[in-house]
């Protein structure tokens, strides 16, 4: 592991994953259909291995939601922003790219979360003296980069990040997020604030191609404000590109296990 890299620790990835002592399991019901068990330290439950975004008691539960219907929310919701302009990606067209922009933002994201964050804090011309929250009138994107070929898939890296007023993505971009947006505020906790988040790649082809995901915050993120998030958002860049390129893989290991 690369000595120069501001990365976090161990420790501060488990408390970010909500991981206490080795031995506590964190609560989780499976999310097979109908099946509401509970996760023990006898019955650690197993992720989906390609989004790690859902827990399962066993195969038959992953095989039933699979089939009902995360099949269909694993993959990729295919759209790509070209002009300004969400629109449908052909099939086969762009498809690989999508589904490793997708996967790259379900397997980092917490990290990718809070540094999101703080790039909208760090502000929309690079100063936000006030550190106001511009998360109504801009996005903050992530710009992506290819890793060699030789990397572990999805072989992406974070290059950069700049925040983007939301006039600029034009209004189909706009009612395609209203929707998510919606949710998230009518479901979770009021004092919840939402921000869309961007990750975009430029392919070989030079297309600009991207996905936008809404994440929830709750009002103890904002407890940061004071802080120099410049230096928080490079660290968390940091920690994702080093788990990315192979060069942490105690930390990926944490989150395997215990996320």
């Amino acid at each position: 592991m690369s000595n120069n890299l501001d990365i976090l620790s161990v420790e501060q990835i488990r408390s970010l994953y909500g991981i206490g002592d080795s031995q506590e399991v964190p609560f989780h019901e499976c999310d097979g259909p109908g099946c509401g068990k509970e996760q023990s330290k006898q019955n650690k439950f197993k992720k989906c291995s390609r989004c790690w975004g859902r827990k399962y008691c066993s195969k038959e539960c992953q095989a039933k939601d699979w089939k009902g219907r995360h099949k269909l929310q694993c993959r990729v919701n295919k759209m790509t922003d070209t002009g300004g302009e969400m629109v449908k990606v052909e099939d086969g067209i762009n498809d690989d790219i999508l589904e490793r922009i997708e996967y790259f933002k379900e397997k980092y994201g917490r990290l990718l979360q809070i540094a999101a964050l703080n790039v909208l804090l760090i502000g929309p011309n690079g100063t936000n003296p006030n550190q106001t929250l511009y998360n109504k009138t801009h996005v903050p994107i992530l710009i992506l980069e290819d890793l060699p070929s030789s990397a572990k898939y999805p072989r992406l890296s974070i290059q950069t990040a700049v925040t983007i007023p939301i006039a600029m993505l034009g209004e189909t971009y706009r009612k395609s997020i209203n929707g998510p947006i919606r949710r998230h505020r009518k479901h979770g906790d009021p004092e919840l604030f939402v921000v869309n988040v961007g990750l975009t790649l430029v392919d070989t082809a030079e297309q600009n191609v991207s996905v936008y995901t809404p994440f929830s915050y709750g009002p103890d993120f904002l407890d940061w404000k004071g802080d120099d998030v410049r230096s928080i958002y490079e660290q968390y860049k940091n920690t994702v590109n080093a788990m990315a390129a192979g060069n942490a893989k105690h930390l990926v290991a944490t989150i395997k296990r215990n996320a």
